[in-house]
Formats: structure tokens, C-alpha cells, sequence
């Protein structure tokens, strides 16, 4: 696919480079006063805007739509983020609960151990 690209271009080139050698002439076609100046032109220009503004309308939706879904994942993120802290929250709360329970197991574990011993 390529060589047949390389190889158009270059035969482009060469007949170019050969008619600009024999005196040839290059034409220029002012696309946009044809299509203000013709009668065709103007009814293409009709076409042409009904088009785009089809596809501006596609496009906007698809905008709306991407936009309401990225909400939709922050939202789900954000929610995500809550759930993790609070479940961080709740797991601090049990370390210091376990924190708090260890002395007082200890001591009462010592406490049974003493009143088995004296009996």
C-alpha cells in the first residue's frame, strides 16, 4: 500500500515537473466564490448547512451523554471514596476498641489466675 503511495506521488511529480519544463500552466479555482456567485453553489451551501447542523445536533447529544456519564462516575467515585473512609473510620474504632479491651482482658485474666492459685 505504501509503495503504490510512494510510486503515485512520484509520477506526480515527474508529470508536474514536465508540463511546469513545456511552459504549462497552473489553474486556480476559488472554491468559495463559486459557491457564493452560482446558483448551484447557493443551493449546496443550503445543503451543506443543513448537514452540519444535523451533525452539530448528533454531536451535542453525544456531548450531553458524555458529560452525564462522567458525572455519573464521579458521583460513583466520590460515593467509592465515602464508603472507604468510612470503613477506615470503623477500623480505627475496633483497633482502639481491641486497644482498650487488651489491659482490661489482661487484668482480668490475672485477676482469674490469682483466684485460682488462692483456692
Amino acid at each position: 500500500m505504501m509503495k503504490k503511495i510512494a510510486l503515485a506521488c512520484a509520477m506526480m511529480m515527474v508529470l508536474t515537473a514536465g508540463a511546469m519544463a513545456a511552459g504549462g500552466k497552473t489553474a486556480y479555482v476559488d472554491t468559495q466564490a463559486v459557491f457564493d456567485k452560482t446558483s448551484v453553489g447557493k443551493k449546496y451551501q443550503g445543503v451543506v448547512r443543513e448537514y452540519v447542523e444535523s451533525r452539530k445536533k448528533i454531536l451535542d447529544a453525544d456531548y450531553e451523554e458524555i458529560q452525564k456519564l462522567q458525572e455519573d462516575y464521579n458521583k460513583q467515585k466520590q460515593a467509592k471514596l465515602l464508603n472507604e473512609q468510612a470503613q477506615r473510620a470503623r477500623s480505627m474504632r475496633s483497633r482502639r476498641s481491641a486497644m482498650n479491651l487488651a489491659p482490661r482482658s489482661r487484668k482480668r485474666t490475672k485477676n482469674c489466675q490469682k483466684s485460682s492459685i488462692s483456692r
